[in-house]
């Protein structure tokens, strides 16, 4: 089986610019308090069927993924477990979706802006064989023996040549929400390998900030 795994660390650079340090925290905090409606439940397939966060079933696939979160952030001493998101789900499926018919390999532009429920962190992970949402937040857990805690965006923080980014936003303390999907590539170079998106609500990966 063969993994390739992404993940978005700029995200500072587009939404500070030109901010002060208390607007930062401000426009982060107010990222918290978006509340989450017309959403859907993703089933064991990578499919989203409707349902609202009021009346949510949460399934053995998600709750295994959000077992592999939480056990990630309680092991560093992180506080806030995650909670399953919905419209997260939603989001996710569609970018996954977008992903799989257009082959390409790449983060979601509209992380930034153009969802009504806030900015995202997202990481991807694909792989040839089938995997669970579990399977992509193992490797991206996994990721912890190379990473050395300090801010991110320090050279010394992870190890040369690997990626670290995916296991910071996992244990962002701020983050609070996560959605998870999975579609089948149709085209490109990836034509049927898998891709599982999980967006997270606030986003992580501040430069120049620690996990927790």
């Amino acid at each position: 089986m063969i993994v390739k795994n992404i993940t978005l660390l700029a995200i500072v650079a587009i939404l500070t610019a030109g901010c002060s340090s208390s607007e930062i925290k401000d426009f982060v905090q107010d990222t918290k308090d978006f509340v989450n409606n017309d959403n859907g439940v993703v089933n064991d397939a990578g499919t989203v069927t409707p349902g609202s966060e009021e009346n949510l079933t949460i399934t053995d696939e998600i709750q295994d993924a959000l077992d592999q979160h939480n056990d990630a952030r309680a092991a560093v001493g992180v506080p806030v477990e995650l909670g399953w998101s919905n419209q997260l789900a939603v989001d996710a499926k569609s970018y996954a979706d977008t992903l799989a018919n257009s082959g390409a390999w790449e983060h979601d532009p509209k992380n930034h802006a153009g969802y009504t429920n806030g900015p995202y962190g997202e990481n991807l992970y694909t792989s040839t064989a089938k995997p669970t949402l579990a399977t992509a937040v193992k490797a991206w857990v996994d990721e912890k023996v190379y990473y050395h805690y300090g801010p991110v965006g320090d050279s010394t923080t992870c190890d040369a040549g690997q990626q670290c980014g995916h296991y910071t936003q996992v244990i962002w303390e701020n983050t609070t929400q996560v959605g998870c999907a999975m579609s089948k590539y149709k085209t490109g170079n990836f034509k049927d390998w898998y891709v599982v998106v999980c967006k997270y609500k606030t986003p992580g990966n501040y430069i120049g900030e620690t996990p927790y």
